[in-house]
């Protein structure tokens, strides 16, 4: 097996704007280390320096992908693709900014046939700043290797009904503004909030996620649904837990996906669902 730290391009499939840790660090059967580093080009980095919480939830993900790939690299190892399918418990403690040198942990807590549950932290020196648990399905990659089979783009005209303050949230970071070009509705009823959503082949989440086989990663629905949540409330949140999440079903580019909220105070429940599936759920706390 290669000498660690290893890149993470050797070890698992991301590339581009969605590659966001840096190599693997330590390894054994059952844990892994993975270190990352929050530049000024980071995709979830906010104008004012501090980096979304949510994408802590992806660091945690890529080093679980990092480790099962460096377990394929020994002589008896099988190449593995994984997909984040679920998410338990995980809570942000600390903000993190631009210029923040991540170490990332992991350890695999047990495993059912195809699925894995592991407990994932993310520290700044000492400093715990996010720890929770990632349900991952596992797969040979050959047999992951099938591509789905591709609806024509839909056309969408985005949607223009923004007040100011909303205007202004959307300004607040490079992501929202790119997120919200795809948007294509947006609806208030009381504590009820819908939007859609119909990501195009340029989207920043297609951006290395994956190389010839673009699908919106789990990372992003989760962040599509705390700004949903911040444009109803006109104001900017932070996110504090994500209690539960699944991700049932990939989202494939142009196709229209439905993201609906109930927000009771600082709880928000999010479904998203194409016409006739539902791709995810979560609830998570916003503060």
């Amino acid at each position: 097996m290669n000498k660690l730290p290893v890149a993470a391009t050797e070890l698992i499939p991301h590339r581009g704007r969605m590659l966001l840790i840096e190599a693997l660090t330590d390894y054994s059967e059952e844990t892994g280390s993975a270190r990352a580093a929050i530049d000024a080009a980071h995709l979830f980095l906010a104008q004012n320096g501090e980096l979304n919480s949510v994408a802590l939830t992806e660091l945690i993900a890529q080093t679980a992908a990092a480790h099962s790939g460096y377990k394929a690299l020994s002589a008896d190892g099988t190449p593995m693709s994984g997909f984040l399918v679920g998410v338990k418990d995980l809570r942000f403690l600390d903000s993190v900014h631009q210029g923040d040198r991540l170490t990332i942990r992991i350890h695999r807590d047990f495993q059912m046939e195809q699925v894995t549950f592991l407990s994932g932290k993310v520290l700044r020196g000492g400093t715990l700043l996010a720890e929770g648990v990632l349900k991952l399905y596992e797969m040979p990659e050959a047999e992951a290797q099938t591509r789905e089979e591709r609806k024509p783009p839909e056309k969408i005209l985005p949607f223009t009904g923004w007040n100011t303050r909303q205007r202004e949230l959307a300004e607040t970071s490079e992501l929202n503004r790119e997120i919200l070009r795809y948007c294509s509705r947006f609806q208030r009823s009381g504590n009820e909030v819908s939007a859609e959503f119909a990501f195009g082949e340029s989207f920043a989440g297609f951006n290395g996620h994956f190389p010839g086989n673009p699908i919106v990663p789990g990372v992003m629905l989760l962040k599509t649904g705390q700004l949903v949540a911040e444009l109803a409330a006109e104001e900017h949140k932070k996110l504090r837990a994500v209690q539960t999440a699944k991700f049932a079903k990939t989202i494939l580019p142009g196709e229209t996906v439905r993201c609906s909220l109930q927000i009771n105070e600082t709880k928000v429940k999010c479904q998203i669902k194409t016409q006739d599936a539902l791709c995810a759920k979560f609830s998570f706390i916003l503060e």
